[in-house]
Parts: structure tokens; sequence; C-alpha cells
């Protein structure tokens, strides 16, 4: 059975765009293993949550964040929480801000695509 911190963890990988084979090989562990603790089938994989904080760059207790009503949180909901404690923005724009991020790395990923085809036509 998946806990919350599992789920945060594939959260984190999903929206950065990290493969299982990846993170395993970070990990030192087969993907096949990581994909096993990510789905819940193993119990003791919190000796791995160092190093997959650090993979991920972010901090340890982001992987299981709670509320005050001890209900697990999504990361997405940490993230507005701690833009509001810092007065980063207003919860009422964050969800603004992240569609103007994805469409940034929409256009990004456009631009390289671009540029490969124009490097692999002169090249």
């Amino acid at each position: 059975m998946k806990d919350q911190t599992l789920n945060n963890i594939a959260y984190y990988m999903r929206s950065r765009h990290i493969k299982v084979e990846n993170m395993a090989r970070a990990l030192g562990i087969s993907a096949g293993e990581f994909s096993k603790i990510l789905n819940g089938q193993r119990k003791h994989y919190h000796k791995h949550l160092p190093g997959i904080a650090a993979y991920l760059n972010i901090d340890l207790q982001a992987l299981s964040v709670l509320d005050a009503g001890g209900k697990s949180d999504s990361p997405q909901n940490h993230c507005k929480h701690c833009a509001q404690q810092n007065g980063l923005s207003k919860p009422e724009h964050f969800d603004a801000i992240l569609q103007s991020k994805d469409e940034l790395i929409a256009s990004l990923k456009e631009m390289i695509q671009m540029y490969k085809q124009q490097m692999s036509a002169t090249g």
C-alpha cells in the first residue's frame, strides 16, 4: 500500500520528468527495485529518502508534508502554503503562475526541437 511520502516522490518525479531508471541509478539500486518502492511493495524504503530528496533537490521534510490536522497534503498545496507564508504570491494567483511556468517549459521545448532540427539539417 502506498503512503503519502511515496505519492509525493512520484509527484515530484513526474513534475520534473525524472525517470525511474535515473533515480534508481542515483540511489545505487535497480530500476525494478525502485519501481517496487514507488508502488508500495517495499516497506523498508526510508533509508533511501535522503538520497531521493537530494536527487530531487528538495528538503527531506517536503517528501512527507502533513497539514495541521494530521492529514497528508499534496506537494502542490505545500508549495502554495510556503508561497503564502513567505509573501511570494497570493493563493488566487498561484495557479496562474503554475500555468505560465508550464507554458514557458512548452515553449522552451519547442525552441530546443527547432534548434535540433536546424542543427541536423546543417550537419
